[in-house]
């Protein structure tokens, strides 16, 4: 199989029913073959062709693909078919490795998909077929190669990383985080390792908050606040090398701080002192309640200050603590609570 029309069993112009009608006819067999295979080499082997046949569908079906790929295709050495004999699967490899490097993926694919095709227990040649499928755009692919060369090689870091990064693309922040801390702990903090495990730390932050139609982050709930303190706070333990992260970071964990203070809520004055009146009373009417009731607390310690009753003064300093005790508990409250009432009508629903 050398490109995608071999594989298909197609000429390099057939149409688009055309290559619709191969691509059924291909995956019903490689899926058959995939399904009653009963050597396990086998059953991968055919499995490696469904999912090539679904990049093979991807970029025929596409005409700006299919012409990118006609492009390379033809820009191959007329010795490729010749080299393609040989039985070393390092050989294909080094070769997938050479046409990664050189740009040209779709070639690395079939390259390496040759040496996998000779030993499918090399964890490398599982991560240069991740990379192959990373390039041109088949997310899915390169995380089952990834994930691939990982169970042939749980303990090594560079596979770990590369499965976490494709992850990550995945916004699948929950999945990736053990991978990228088992990475951290037998390869140790390098930089990469920090970088990939503190965009995971900020995706699991940045879901467990609430956000407004434009994206912004907000907090609505003592729960959320925690959490996002939490997940921020040991992202920024790990000091990442990356500015722009880190500064996301520290805005996410300064927003969850900041939730649990405690701040002044005027609109909540007005409608509590407007609904203790009744129902229809106005805020500006119960705001004027409030000042006065302080005005006549002030003048009951004034007088008593002067020479008036002495039972006056202690009375009036408790209708002037009360007072302020009343607007502090009526007006002071968490700042989630505030944001939680004034982004009600334009705040979407939670991600996670």
């Amino acid at each position: 199989m050398d490109d995608y029309y071999e594989l298909l069993e197609i000429d390099p112009g057939a149409d688009e029913a055309a290559i619709k009608e191969a691509v059924k006819k291909q995956r019903r067999l490689w899926i058959s073959r995939a399904s009653s295979a009963p050597e396990l080499d086998r059953r991968q082997a055919a499995e490696r062709m469904v999912e090539l046949i679904e990049v093979a569908e991807r970029e025929l079906l596409d005409p700006a693909r299919r012409a990118a790929y006609d492009r390379q295709r033809a820009a191959r050495p007329p010795d490729d078919r010749a080299e393609a004999a040989t039985e070393d699967p390092q050989a294909w490899a080094a070769r997938a490795e050479a046409s990664m490097r050189g740009g040209n993926p779709h070639l690395a694919l079939h390259e390496i998909e040759q040496a996998l095709r000779l030993d499918h227990l090399q964890p490398q040649y599982h991560a240069i077929r991740g990379e192959a499928f990373s390039a041109i755009g088949a997310w899915a692919n390169g995380l089952i190669a990834y994930r691939t060369a990982h169970e042939l090689d749980r303990h090594n870091p560079t596979y770990q990383l590369l499965l976490g990064q494709q992850l990550l693309r995945g916004e699948r922040y929950a999945e990736a985080l053990p991978i990228l801390d088992s990475a951290l702990a037998v390869g140790g903090a390098t930089p990469q390792a920090r970088v990939l495990a503190g965009l995971a730390l900020h995706g699991l932050a940045d879901q467990a908050a609430d956000h407004l139609t434009d994206g912004t982050p907000v907090i609505i709930h003592p729960q959320q606040a925690y959490d996002v303190a939490q997940l921020s706070g040991r992202a920024l333990s790990l000091s990442p090398p990356d500015q722009q992260l880190t500064h996301r970071l520290q805005y996410l964990h300064s927003l969850a701080l900041a939730a649990t203070q405690r701040v002044f809520d005027g609109k909540r004055l007005l409608s509590g002192l407007g609904s203790a009146l009744s129902a229809s009373a106005s805020m500006g009417c119960g705001c004027l309640l409030m000042v006065l009731g302080v005005f006549a607390a002030f003048l009951f310690v004034i007088g008593a200050a002067l020479g008036g009753d002495g039972a006056l003064m202690p009375l009036g300093f408790l209708l002037v603590v009360g007072t302020g005790a009343g607007i502090a508990a009526l007006c002071y409250r968490p700042r989630w609570q505030v944001t939680e009432r004034d982004t009600r009508s334009y705040r979407v629903s939670r991600t996670s």
